[in-house]
């Protein structure tokens, strides 16, 4: 352990460069082709196995997850970095994962970081710490919700494992997730093959509370979505209105009912 803590502190002036480098490049969901890019290009340069694009998606076992990808936008990738070779390995996917190999098979480790960026146009206040200093996005993007932080985590983990592999039990997987601001990407890559034979899957997110405070739990803060659909039926406005059935009307009943129920940070 003291030596992992050398690591860290030998290498924080880096993490801080790669953190505010990642920042500085914010991408949306399923858009996330640069910031895939320079975490394969990153990780390729330790011992461990780097899994992207089709190498990552080949044995995938629900292809139409995979549709959430859309070719104009990997189109455009390539047109905007036409001299970036990772980019063009990607064959229009992001995300990637690492494979790191301790003395021994098992126990199954993974990590899981997300990696996308939120539609936030970010502050050009000049008390805005990021705009003084010189890394602020300025393409509509926004790494609001701290992930550009945990892609920096996971590549600092991945350099001290592969590091310090031969001293350590275990195989390690460490999992660069996209689109977790919409919720897709983690279903998309909870079907992984990779996934099934973990024996643990260690998932964080920074907050803003008490920073000392470390919450470990089976589903905090896990999000659920529900699509429901109101059906109407047409009639004649003038001639028979009773005979038709609102949807419109029926929906903001729904969204007000729903509202009735009150909130609060405490659950």
């Amino acid at each position: 352990m003291s030596e992992l803590k050398a690591d860290h502190d030998k290498s924080a002036d880096e993490l801080v460069r790669l953190r505010r480098m990642f920042h500085q490049h914010p991408e949306p969901a399923f858009c996330e082709y640069w910031t895939t890019a320079r975490i394969c290009e990153h990780l390729d340069r330790l011992n461990c196995t780097v899994l992207y694009g089709d190498r990552l998606y080949a044995e995938y076992p629900e292809p139409g997850l995979l549709n959430n990808w859309r070719e104009a936008d990997y189109a455009s990738a390539l047109n905007r970095f036409a001299q970036d070779e990772w980019i063009g390995r990607l064959n229009g996917r992001t995300g990637a994962a690492a494979i790191i190999k301790g003395r021994t098979a098992s126990p199954r480790i993974g990590f899981r970081f997300d990696i996308d960026a939120l539609p936030v146009t970010e502050s050009a206040d000049a008390a805005h710490l990021p705009f003084r200093q010189g890394f602020r996005a300025d393409n509509g993007f926004m790494h609001a919700c701290g992930h550009d932080g945990h892609i920096t985590m996971g590549l600092g983990l991945a350099e001290a494992l592969s590091r310090h592999a031969d001293q350590l039990n275990g195989t390690f997987y460490l999992f660069f997730q996209p689109a977790e601001e919409t919720a897709h990407g983690g279903r998309i890559f909870s079907k992984l093959p990779l996934i099934k034979p973990l024996d643990y899957l260690i998932c964080i997110h920074v907050g803003l509370s008490n920073s000392s405070k470390i919450v470990c739990a089976l589903s905090f803060l896990a999000d659920k979505r529900y699509q429901v659909v109101f059906e109407g039926r047409k009639a004649h406005a003038g001639a028979f209105p009773e005979q038709g059935q609102n949807a419109l009307l029926a929906a903001c009943q729904a969204v007000t009912g729903l509202y009735a129920i009150e909130r609060h940070s405490l659950g």
